[in-house]
C-alpha cells in the first residue's frame, strides 16, 4: 500500500511540474535573440583543430589553366525569428585575424594575394523575411603555388541592424592547389624486396596519398602511419615498423605522364645514409582513363650509404579525392 501511495504522490508532483512549465517557461526561444553570422562555406560546417581561435572551412582545388572557383560565403541571421528588414551586411579580408590564427595555433599560412580571388561587394543583403544571403568567392588555383597552403579570413564587419556574433563573426579560409596526380590511393607492393634484412616485408595492401608538392611532383603521405606523416610502413619478422629518413617523392612528365625520378622527402644527407631513385625496369608510369580512374605503376629503389638496399614496385590505384 505504502509503494502505492508513493508511486500516486510522485505522479501527480510530475503532473504539477508540467503544468507550471506550461504556464511559465524555463526558456521562451521566441524570446533569445537573433545573431548575424557566418554559417558555413562552400556548404562545409566549420572545423575547430585544436588551438584554433576561428572556425575553419579548407578547401583543395585542381589546377586547371584558367579555371576560376566559386565558393560561397553564407551569411545567416541566426535565431527563432526572420529578419525584419533588409540587413546589409558588410564583410572584409581580415589579414590581423590570419596573423593571429597564426601565431597562436602555429599554422603557416601565407595570405592570399588580392591578384588570386575576387569578391563582387564588400556588402551583402540578407532579405526582409529571409534568414540567409550569399557572397560568392571566387579563387584562382591556377596562379596558386603548389607548395604553398593559402588562406583568407573573412570577418563580418558590421550590420546594418542586429547583433553580429562574437564567435562567428571570422572564418578561416586555407586553400591549396592539387594537381592532376594527387588523391587517394590504394596501394598493393608487388615487389618489396631488402636484400640485407629478408625478414623485412610488405605492409600492403595499404591506403595512401599522393599530396601536391608542385605542379608535377607529389609526396606519399601515409594517413594512418603514426597519425599521419610520410614514410614506408612494413612488417619486421611480424611486427610493425617503419624506415626513418625515408619517403618517395614522385616526380612527373605533365605530356608522357611518366615517372621521371624518384628522390626522399627528407633531407638528404641524413642520420640513415638513406635516398630514393627510380627503378628504371619499372613500367613508372600513371595511367589516366578519366579523373576518377588512375592508376600509377612505379618502381623505385631506397639506397643506404648509396648501395641499392630496399627494392619497391608498387600499384597505386586512385579511389578518390584527397580530404
Amino acid at each position: 500500500m505504502k509503494k502505492i501511495l508513493s508511486l500516486l504522490t510522485a505522479f501527480v508532483a510530475m503532473a504539477s511540474l508540467s503544468s507550471c512549465l506550461d504556464e511559465d517557461p524555463v526558456f521562451d526561444a521566441s524570446k533569445s535573440q537573433n545573431i548575424i553570422e557566418i554559417k558555413y562555406v562552400g556548404n562545409k560546417g566549420a572545423t575547430f583543430p585544436t588551438g584554433t581561435i576561428f572556425p575553419m572551412y579548407a578547401f583543395s582545388f585542381p589546377i586547371i589553366q584558367g579555371a576560376e572557383e566559386e565558393i560561397p560565403v553564407l551569411i545567416n541571421y541566426g535565431g527563432p525569428n526572420v529578419a525584419p528588414e533588409d540587413i546589409t551586411v558588410t564583410i572584409m579580408n581580415d589579414p590581423s585575424a590570419l596573423t593571429e590564427h597564426n601565431t597562436k595555433t602555429g599554422s603557416k599560412f601565407v595570405l592570399l594575394p588580392e591578384s588570386m580571388y575576387s569578391i563582387p561587394s564588400a556588402t551583402i543583403t540578407i532579405p526582409k523575411g529571409e534568414r540567409t544571403a550569399s557572397l560568392p568567392v571566387k579563387v584562382k588555383p591556377y596562379l596558386f603555388n603548389p607548395a604553398l597552403t593559402y588562406a583568407l579570413a573573412i570577418s563580418i564587419s558590421s550590420a546594418s541592424s542586429g547583433t553580429v556574433s562574437t564567435n562567428f563573426k571570422t572564418a578561416i579560409l586555407p586553400l591549396n592547389a592539387k594537381n592532376k596526380y594527387d588523391g587517394v590511393y590504394r596501394v598493393t607492393n608487388l615487389v618489396f624486396n631488402n636484400v640485407t634484412a629478408p625478414l623485412h616485408t610488405a605492409n600492403s595492401p595499404r591506403t595512401r596519398h599522393l599530396r601536391t608538392v608542385d605542379a608535377d611532383s607529389n609526396e606519399l603521405f601515409d594517413p594512418a602511419l603514426n597519425g599521419g606523416t610520410q614514410g614506408i610502413s612494413f612488417f619486421n619478422n611480424g611486427a610493425g615498423s617503419l624506415y626513418g629518413n625515408f619517403s618517395p617523392v614522385f616526380n612527373f612528365d605533365l605530356n608522357t605522364d611518366n615517372v621521371t625520378s624518384v628522390t626522399n622527402y627528407f633531407p638528404v644527407p641524413n642520420s640513415s645514409n638513406r635516398d630514393a631513385k627510380l627503378d628504371p625496369t619499372g613500367l613508372n608510369k600513371m595511367t589516366i582513363v578519366s579523373a576518377d580512374q588512375k592508376t600509377l605503376e612505379v618502381s623505385y629503389i631506397m639506397t643506404v650509404n648509396g648501395v641499392n638496399t630496399l627494392y619497391l614496385k608498387e600499384k597505386w590505384e586512385y579511389t578518390g579525392p584527397r580530404p
